[in-house]
């Protein structure tokens, strides 16, 4: 016999416990039974048959519970015929008749609380699901992907902190698309959609995957880059601005093509908004040069550009 053929379905495994655990609440009424004989109609047990009737409800069902408690009033009328005398049947029933209700309801009961519970926590797991989609949503860009603005901001806060606790400097970067309404343009916006997708993708791949990537909005993208070399920043940005032209080709006639803007330096004493306004400022600057190029600039004015401030990629 094949393997696969001794494997037990999910199902097989819950019908074959559901089995088994009614089996043990018929013996434990069997039992409950024969202790109520034993001890006689002095002592009141019957509320010791909630407890199967109870847990059956609770583990399979109103509809288990139910056979349980007819089970359980079935027992019950048999101690009753053995305690009372032949003569006193309307005793006999009315009391079998009373517990069979009360061990209904309960079962009915335990059962109705068992569904609520499960109902409420699958509302509860749906709307934690429904939370977290929304976060989610909230800090990424419906079109790239990447993270939004919201989300860059906040991962920007987290590498300034860590670049004070280790004492290194860090690098932000801004890229702007050239020309890009000329594609939306002479494309349609879908073309546009489309090519920030590619953009994004570029981009992803030409960082490390420690940098942080952020769409900003519209054609605008902002990075982060974690203890930069200061001597790589220029050729960092010049390899951004080549790739991007080379997904110009698919676009001819709309001269496509990037403005990068990247400061770096020690964070001591500056914030998020003043790191990206350095970056976005350089970034303007290389567009004002003539587009299609790198701009770098220092946070401090102390500090020495690597490289020269302007240079076309080659």
């Amino acid at each position: 016999m094949a393997a696969d053929d001794l494997q037990v379905t999910p199902r097989v495994r819950r019908l074959a416990f559901r089995i088994g655990g009614m089996l043990l609440a018929l013996l434990a009424l069997a039992g409950l039974e024969w202790l109520n004989e034993t001890t006689g109609p002095d002592y009141a047990l019957s509320f010791l048959y909630l407890a199967p009737v109870g847990l059956t409800a609770w583990w399979f069902g109103r509809a288990a519970a139910v056979v349980v408690g007819l089970c359980a009033a079935a027992a019950w009328f048999l101690s009753e015929l053995a305690w009372r005398p032949i003569d006193t049947p309307m005793a006999v029933l009315w009391n079998t008749l009373s517990l069979l209700v009360i061990f209904v309801s309960v079962g009915l009961l335990v059962g109705r609380i068992r569904r609520d519970r499960e109902a409420i926590l699958a509302a509860n797991r749906r709307l934690s699901e429904l939370l977290a989609s929304e976060a989610t949503l909230a800090r990424t860009d419906p079109i790239t992907e990447l993270p939004n603005w919201r989300a860059f901001e906040e991962q920007l806060g987290r590498e300034i902190a860590r670049a004070r606790r280790i004492g290194q400097p860090l690098g932000v970067g801004y890229l702007d698309l050239d020309n890009f309404k000329r594609v939306n343009d002479r494309f349609g916006h879908g073309a546009g959609d489309a090519l920030l997708r590619k953009i994004a993708l570029t981009l992803r791949t030409a960082l490390r995957p420690e940098d942080a990537l952020a769409r900003m909005g519209g054609d605008e993208f902002a990075f982060v880059l974690s203890e930069p070399r200061p001597e790589a920043l220029e050729e960092i940005g010049a390899r951004l601005v080549a790739q991007v032209r080379a997904l110009a080709e698919a676009y001819p006639g709309t001269d496509l093509g990037a403005s990068v803007g990247l400061a770096w330096g020690p964070t001591q004493g500056r914030g998020q908004e003043e790191l990206i306004q350095r970056a976005d400022q350089a970034m303007y600057q290389a567009k004002h040069a003539g587009k299609n190029r790198v701009q770098v600039v220092s946070y401090e004015p102390s500090l020495p550009i690597p490289g020269g401030h302007e240079r076309s990629p080659r």
